[in-house]
């Protein structure tokens, strides 16, 4: 039961180190907050798991699994379908913002060419 606690211990030291590192990133503006609330969220819920003895025990009740390693891989899969959906919705509004610029660009450079244009029709005459 020792080698358990130890283990626990270790890993819940890591989650919370892991944590730390999420809010600094945010602190410091490497990492947006709204992008990094689906990491804190896990980390939260792996540091409750990890504390409460009885969660993973309520959670297999509830999801039917017959192991604690059953429940985790759904975790697991979740999240990382969470973070794909996520990710897919960020880069097709990042599309949709720079097919914009472009847009503005293109028609700009009509502008300044048409300007030029008028320019050198003047300088002529």
């Amino acid at each position: 039961m020792d080698k358990f606690l130890s283990i626990q211990f270790i890993a819940l030291a890591c989650i919370f180190v892991l944590f730390i590192y999420t809010i600094y990133l945010i602190r410091i503006n490497k990492l947006s907050a709204h992008l990094a609330v689906s990491w804190v969220m896990m980390e939260l819920l792996l540091g409750l798991l990890l504390c409460i003895k009885q969660l993973p025990e309520i959670l297999m009740q509830i999801l039917g699994g017959k192991n604690i390693y059953a429940i985790a891989i759904i975790f697991i899969v979740g999240w990382i379908i969470l973070l794909m959906l996520d990710t897919l919705t960020r880069v097709s509004e990042l599309t949709k913002k720079t097919r914009s610029v472009i847009e503005e660009n293109g028609l700009l450079r009509e502008r300044v060419d048409c300007l030029e244009e008028i320019l050198r029709k003047s300088k002529i005459n």
